[in-house]
């Protein structure tokens, strides 16, 4: 690559870096599908890939994506086809969205790193009423605390997780194991708690610092493990 086009390229960095995080925060928040996501970060990976190799490298998950779904019809490209091949055409769509989305949303942790946008990821167990109150919001905020709940705990395992939402919940009517990503610029203000093991680890968010801490929350809040009332 000549010394030109690597100048140009870093002067186009602040608009291919905005870009970039609009698509990944788009994809996180649920507004940008993973294939639709995936092709336009896949166009962006050309520019960046030899001006910013490690973001080359974060972004070749997404290129990936696309050249296994580049058949499927998106955008325009639909209007090409009969409703009968759509429906067929779809079923395939949701698989591949399905399919991709776990290991898409950890690439999209790490492009955001590279970005300066760092982010953790964390896990709340919580029960039945806790979860409607989530779910009420759009999957994007915890409910406030009672006055009896000075404190909000979210946990640095999904075991530790699992074992408050399978052995403590369940029992009171189901659990349910929650995960999230959060602005580690946000978190870092608060030190973990060890509670009853070293692999307990837990922070802990004084509930008036609740609604700012909804708003450090980076794309929805996901339902990863369910334990239904053993009785």
């Amino acid at each position: 690559m000549s010394s030109d086009s690597y100048h140009l390229n870093l002067e186009r960095r602040a608009t291919i870096d905005e870009e970039l995080r609009r698509v990944v925060l788009g994809l996180l928040d649920g507004k940008i599908g993973v294939i639709a996501a995936s092709r336009i970060l896949a166009r962006l990976r050309i520019d960046v890939s030899t001006a910013w190799p490690e973001m080359g490298e974060a972004l070749n998950l997404f290129a990936a994506v696309d050249s296994e779904t580049d058949a499927l019809p998106m955008g325009p490209a639909r209007e090409m086809w009969t409703p009968s091949a759509l429906e067929r055409e779809d079923h395939k769509i949701a698989e591949a969205e399905a399919r991709f989305r776990d290991p898409v949303r950890i690439a999209c942790q790490h492009v955001l790193q590279l970005l300066g946008d760092d982010v953790m990821i964390l896990w709340r167990p919580v029960g039945p009423r806790e979860l409607e109150l989530i779910s009420a919001s759009g999957m994007r905020e915890f409910p406030p605390r009672l006055p009896e709940q000075p404190i909000f705990y979210p946990v640095t395992t999904e075991a530790y997780a699992i074992k408050i939402a399978r052995d403590w919940n369940a029992p009171r009517g189901g659990g349910f194991v929650t995960r999230f990503q959060v602005r580690r610029s946000f978190i870092s203000r608060y030190p973990i708690h060890i509670a009853g093991g070293r692999e307990n680890m837990e922070y802990w968010i004084p509930a008036e610092d609740l609604v700012e801490f909804n708003g450090a929350i980076v794309g929805q809040i996901e339902i990863v493990a369910e334990f239904p009332n053993r009785e």
